[in-house]
């Protein structure tokens, strides 16, 4: 069987965000605990979402242009 798709390729995005995770962050950041292996991890989260922009979103955040979208969809200014 292959892999569905969610709307969006929403697998595409994931693997795209794990793929950022290991290579942009953990690899480069020491791990001595698991605590700190999950609060770089949370960190990492916020990062990708809130400030770091995308090409495929025309350079904005992954919330910001949800923000967008829903705007447009919805009507609210």
């Amino acid at each position: 069987m292959g892999s569905v798709a969610g709307p969006c390729g929403c697998v595409q995005s994931l693997k795209r965000f794990w793929g950022s995770l290991k290579h942009e962050w953990l690899l480069y950041a020491p791990q001595p605990t698991r605590a700190g292996m999950k609060q770089d991890v949370a960190d990492y989260i916020r990062y990708y979402n809130l400030d770091s922009g995308h090409p495929s979103n025309g350079g904005m955040s992954p919330v910001r242009y949800e923000q967008l979208s829903f705007r447009k969809v919805s009507g609210f200014a």
